[in-house]
C-alpha cells in the first residue's frame, strides 16, 4: 500500500465514527499492509492513537517495526479531567521507533 491508500482507508473508516470532539482516525503499517486501525471514540475522550494501539496490543502485533498513520497531529496534552494519557506519551511508551509517525 502507498500513502495514498492509507490515508484513504483512515477517511473511509472515519464516515462511521461519531466523536463529538472531532473525528481523528489512524492504523498501524507493516511492510506495506495495514495491520490495525480505528477511529476516535464516540465518547470524546479516547483518541484513535490510544485506541489503535490498544488493538495492536491485544493482537500481539509486533510494534518495534510498524509505522503509525493518523489523520491529526498526535496530542501532547491532555485534560487531566479525562484521566487519560496524551498521545504522544502513549506513542512513545509503545515503542514505536523503525517507521516513526505520519499525519496529513
Amino acid at each position: 500500500m502507498n500513502e495514498h491508500q492509507i490515508f484513504a482507508h483512515l477517511f473511509e473508516i472515519a464516515k462511521d465514527a461519531k466523536d463529538p470532539e472531532g473525528v481523528v482516525t489512524a492504523c498501524l503499517v507493516c511492510d506495506g499492509e495495514i495491520v490495525a486501525s480505528s477511529p476516535s471514540a464516540d465518547d470524546g475522550v479516547r483518541h484513535a492513537e490510544d485506541l489503535v494501539l490498544e488493538k495492536a496490543k491485544e493482537e500481539k502485533v509486533n510494534l518495534g517495526n510498524v509505522t503509525l498513520y493518523t489523520t491529526l497531529e498526535p496530542c501532547s496534552y491532555r485534560n487531566p479531567v479525562n484521566n487519560v494519557e496524551d498521545c504522544t506519551t502513549i506513542i512513545i511508551e509503545a515503542g514505536i521507533t523503525q517507521g516513526g509517525i505520519w499525519w496529513q
